[in-house]
This record gives C-alpha cells, structure tokens and sequence, in this order.
C-alpha cells in the first residue's frame, strides 16, 4: 500500500501504516547559510550535503553549483532562512539567465519556501534542467540554532562569533559557517530519524508533521470537510481568551500576591480526555444537545456576569475584536459551549440552522498519550521533550489549516494579480513580482480545530470562576494562563495548573502587553510582554512608566527601533530583494476597548464586559 492518497480518499485523513513504501523519489538534501557584513553584503556563503562542506565566494555561484551535479532535483534547508538567506538567493537568481522562480509561499513577513528551476546546455546541446526547493527549517524546529545543536546533542555545535568583525572570508569565519552548516544538518537528521518521524516520515513543518505522526495511530479514517461547510464553521473557529479584567494591582488591590499560574499542556489535555467531529452529517433546524454540532444561535447573557462566557467578533471603535459581551446578541458556537453557557445562567433565546456531525471518538487520545510519556520521562531540555511537546501542540491546529492562501508571483500578464511590486536588479533590469489568491489542495476538518479551542475555552472559564465571587479576583488571562490573588491548587499532570511566580504589583494595558514584579526567594524579578517589541529593548521600562500609560498618556512606553534588516514584505515596498529598513520609533498604538474600564469609589481600576442589546 503506498503512503501517498489517492483521489478517492482526498478527503479523509486516512491511518498511515508504519514503513510504508514511499512512491517518491528520494531527493538529494542540502543545508545552506550565508554570512554577510553589515547585513547586507554578501561574504561568503556554505552547503553542506551530509558528506562534503563547500564555500562560495558569490551567492550566484553557489546557485549555479547545483546544475553540476548528476541529480537533477535537490532539497536545501536554512535556519529561518525565509527572512534572511533566501532574499540572498532570490537575488542572486533572478540574474541568472534562463532561471525560473515559482512556488513562493510567504509566511509571515518572510517566506517558507520557494522552487528555483535551472536549465543548463550539455555539450551536445541538449539542456538540462535543476529543480531546488529551498525550505525555512524553523517552520519545522521553531527554536534557535545554537539552542537545537545543544539540546540534539550534535557534534558540530552553534560557536560564537563577533558578527560585527565580519568584513572577509577567513579560516576563522570559514570554520564557524561550517559550524553553522553541518550542525544543522545533524538535527534534521537526529530529527528525521526520531522513532515517531521515522515511522511516519519527515515533513517540512510542525504542522503538517504533527498530521502525520498522528496518522500513524489512527484505526479509522477522520473525514475532511468539504468547501461550504468549512466556512459555516470557521465563523465559530476563533483560538483562546486573551483579556485584562482589572488592568493593575499593588497592596491598595489585595493584601495576598498575585499568582501567575499557567495550565499545563491545555491543549492537549482537552485532546487526549475528549470525544471529536469527523463525518459532517449537513445541516439542520433540529436542535440536539447530545449532538456535534456548531449552531446559528441568539443569546442571552445576564448583565451581572463578570466574566461572560461567550465570545462573538463585533465592531468596537471602528475595528473588527474578539469579545465576551453580556446582554442579548446573536452568533455562530459549538453545541457544547451553548451548553455549558446555559449551565451557568445563560439563556437561549433561539437557535437558527446548524451543522452536524457524527462522532469520530477519542482518536487523538494515543497520540497524546504516547508524546506525554515521553515528556514525563525526558529531561526538560532534551530532544525527546522538545520534539514531544511541538508535536502536541502543533497538531490541532493543522485541522483548521485554511486553504485559501497567497504566492508571490513574477508577473507574466495573467489575470487575477495584486498588489504590485517593482524591484530593479543589480543586471539593471525591472521585474514586476504580484501576489495571486491560490486554494491549495490537502486535508483540512476546522470542526475538530474548532472543538479543541471550544474545550479550552470552558476549561479555562471553569478555571476563572474559581477565583473569588464568579471570577471577580481575577486579573488578566491569556489563552493558557491567568493571574488572581486566590491561590488555586496546582499539580504536575495534564490540564493541571502549575505556579509560574507571584507578583507584588502588576499592570495590564492591553492583551498580551503588561509587567509584572516582585521577589523570587530574595532576588527581585521583572517580566514585561509588549507583543510586536523587541524583548531587550522594552526591559528598562519601570512600573511607574506603565502606570502613567494606564492613566492615558503613552508616550513613555515608547522605543527607538534601529536601522535593520528588511525581511520579504518591508525589502518589496523598497523595490529590493535584500536592504535595510531605516531607524524609527515604535509605540502603542490603541487603548484598552474590549471591556469597559473605570475607577470604582475607592479610587481602584477596574472592568465591566461590554453590553449587548441586538433585540
């Protein structure tokens, strides 16, 4: 039986018997970096193949080094290589003559790979063409270099090196991108030969590889989803809650600390003890508590809720959020989120057209399982628990993987192309590059997605109404963690909550943007997340820079921002494939609006949900 799925069975995520015959041809696998001065200028560039390391002193001549080998099809790897090396490669491609670039997938802000077709004439005139596809490795290890070599425990592992003293190639930097190359080789290797990757065989990201490592221990095939059902049910599909409810805290709040407590793995622990959809069954007007479903709903959520339980996107101050509003409102939820919001006092005022299906069982629960004992027997660092832990984690989300995508494209006239860039090459010649919308075709089912995000969600709120009078000491969630000053029991296992640290003084200005300090044994700690900051460069704001920012005036959390590298998008809207982008500043750009904050008598903050009235 091939590994490979045929038409008929496009539509299932089928089980995957372990050391299935491969019907693809193996392909020949590089490793490739890059180091430059200044950024910018290219110095020296390095492949390693698993046997040989090779220099290069121009990027153009390591393109052109794999037309002279026999294989006329080759895999290269680079480390986060899709917002630094392959804008390199990009440029050094498009001036080479004949070459052909296609399948520029763009992730983020950068790329996670790209084809390059070289053609090269043999004597006898004959041309020949070279298939490399380039791919980002840290779509597949999303960690640091240096910190996978140690925790693979490679030969070769991550040196230091002065980037700034980089000017020429010497024996020095010579040895540290040989470092650079080979190390990482090792780990995609240590990786690809790990006993679950083995037996499924290895993918280039998390994602797709969580899928199939799960495929391995499925008895029954999960049905897909097809194109008008998956958007009924994305409308429902929105991830965790992310929330301040009182935006600070000090002695004047509490006379306990604050603990920072996080849930352990929660996830995976709603996948492993829970039930999931698998056949869509189509839709319905019967409603049915017992049944999967995801459901056209109109609610009612009492106004003395602190903590509502359900979310809906509505438009607040102009833009598109994520809230959890009382009052009366309509929207799209699972069946089992209606039925917990009608246990805790919530009432259904009607419910509309539904989609159904039936119950596939518990069919992740041996794959959690299996990765959670090997995370409770591996050291915390080790291979076994990284790759562990990413496989946990990664998998859900690849069912509610949405196939309506961009490439980036060389324009060549055809219809149905946006957003236009121009960029000049070195050569003197203009190419115009476009994105086009492109449906790609591979298994996707958002209704397990969406059910996992539903169990977390509840989870999590049973969680938040244990925290004083229906969760009124609670401070701020976020997805898996939450911060109050009720000391919760805590537990090493799977959905239990673990202590991170207590805090004598907190603020919360935004989702995923707050401080937090106090004492860790007789050492003082700060913690302080600005999502879309430099880490290093925010750490010596102060408490008192963020209460100033909480009383409205943001113009102390404020950072310069260096002139630095532009990855994919930034470097186009320069007309380039590899620049700088200029110094600036960055700050904070919006309040607090998805609750309504006020002071109440005794000169304290506060939060009261946003009120709903669509009667």
């Amino acid at each position: 039986m091939s590994s490979s799925w045929t038409k008929k069975k496009a539509h299932n995520l089928t089980p995957l018997f372990v050391n299935e015959e491969s019907t693809k041809k193996p392909i020949r696998e590089w490793v490739l970096d890059i180091e430059t001065s200044k950024w910018t200028k290219f110095i020296v560039g390095g492949l390693y193949d698993g046997e040989k390391f090779y220099h290069f002193k121009t990027c153009e001549e390591m393109m052109k080094f794999f037309t002279l080998h026999d294989e006329r099809e080759h895999k290269v790897w680079a480390h986060f290589g899709g917002v630094f090396d392959f804008l390199f490669c990009l440029k050094a491609l498009i001036e080479i003559e004949g070459a052909v670039i296609k399948d520029m997938v763009p992730r983020g802000s950068g790329l996670l790979c790209f084809k390059a077709v070289l053609k090269r004439k043999l004597r006898g005139g004959a041309v020949v063409e070279t298939i490399i596809h380039f791919t980002d490795s840290s779509a597949l290890l999303p960690h640091s270099l240096g910190s996978l070599t140690e925790a693979f425990g490679v030969e070769h592992k991550k040196m230091d090196f002065d980037y700034e003293s980089i000017t020429k190639i010497t024996p020095e930097l010579l040895e540290y991108l040989k470092y650079d190359c080979v190390g990482l080789f090792e780990v995609l290797m240590a990786f690809k030969n790990w006993p679950l990757i083995a037996d499924a065989g290895m993918k280039t990201t998390m994602a797709s590889q969580a899928l199939q490592v799960l495929r391995t221990f499925l008895t029954e095939p999960i049905h897909g989803l097809g194109r008008n059902y998956d958007a009924f049910v994305r409308a429902s599909y929105v991830g965790g809650r992310t929330e301040p409810f009182k935006p600070a805290f000090s002695k004047e709040y509490s006379d306990k600390p604050l603990y920072c407590f996080d849930v352990n793995s929660l996830y995976p622990y709603v996948m492993l003890h829970n039930a999931f959809p698998s056949k869509c069954l189509g839709y319905s007007f019967d409603y049915d508590p017992e049944q999967m479903g995801f459901w056209d709903a109109t609610v009612e959520v009492p106004k003395d809720m602190y903590i509502p339980p359900l979310a809906v996107m509505a438009e607040v101050k102009g833009q598109k959020k994520l809230v959890f509003p009382t009052g009366r409102f309509s929207g799209r939820w699972s069946t089992i989120e209606l039925e917990y919001a009608a246990s805790i006092g919530v009432k259904i005022i009607k419910i509309g057209q539904g989609l159904i299906f039936e119950s596939g069982g518990k069919f992740f629960a041996p794959y959690i399982q299996t990765l959670w004992d090997i995370r409770c027997k591996a050291p915390k660092n080790s291979v076994h628990n990284i790759i562990a832990k990413l496989l946990m984690n990664s998998c859900y989300g690849r069912f509610g993987l949405n196939k309506d995508k961009e490439e980036i494209l060389f324009d060549d006239g055809s219809l149905g192309l946006k957003e236009l860039r121009e960029l000049v090459a070195d050569n003197g010649k203009t190419y115009r590059l476009m994105t086009k919308a492109k449906r790609i075709n591979t298994y996707t089912n958002v209704a397990v997605a969406a059910w996992v995000t539903s169990l977390s969600r509840i989870h999590m709120h049973k969680l938040y109404l244990q925290c004083g009078d229906q969760g009124s000491r609670l401070w701020y969630t976020d997805t898996d963690s939450l911060y109050t000053d009720v000391m919760l029991p805590t537990g090493e296992g799977l959905g239990q909550l673990k202590l991170e640290y207590k805090s004598s003084s907190a603020y919360f200005l935004l989702p995923k943007t707050y401080m937090a300090e106090g004492m860790d044994g007789d050492k003082a700690f700060k913690k302080i997340v600005m999502k879309g900051f430099d880490k290093k460069k925010i750490q010596h704001f102060s408490a008192d820079d963020f209460f100033t920012a909480l009383e409205g005036d943001v113009r102390k959390l404020r950072i310069e921002v260096p002139e630095r590298f532009a990855r994919l998008k930034g470097a186009l809207r320069q007309g380039k494939f590899v620049t700088m982008m200029p110094a600036s500043h960055k700050s904070i750009q919006s309040t607090y609006s998805k609750r309504t904050l006020y002071k109440g008598k005794n000169g304290l903050w506060d939060s009261k949900p946003l009120e709903f009235d669509q009667a």
